[in-house]
């Protein structure tokens, strides 16, 4: 059976174009084939998030708002439902 979130996750790779992630299994197979960075805390986080979420330990929706936060994170998120990560550095 596979793991899915209530609302894919949309990307833009520069590579490869705009992909849909539906689920945690999904989201390590780009983490691991073709993500931008294999640098970074939000990196390593999300990755052993999408493994606890497959393994039943990380709620499913937590992997993904993790997921959402490294996406953005590369700047490779795309659409209203992303999450920004968090910055004390104010855009002026």
């Amino acid at each position: 059976m596979s793991i899915s979130w209530n609302i894919p996750v949309e990307l833009q790779f520069p590579s490869s174009g705009r992909v849909s992630v539906s689920g945690p299994q999904e989201a390590l197979d780009y983490l691991l084939a073709i993500w931008p960075t294999e640098d970074g805390e939000l990196y390593m986080k999300c990755k052993a998030a999408c493994m606890e979420a497959l393994e039943g330990v990380t709620p499913v929706e937590e992997a993904r708002t993790i997921f959402q936060s490294a996406a953005a994170e590369v700047g490779i998120g795309l659409g209203p439902n992303q999450v920004r990560p968090s910055s004390s550095e104010s855009v002026m």
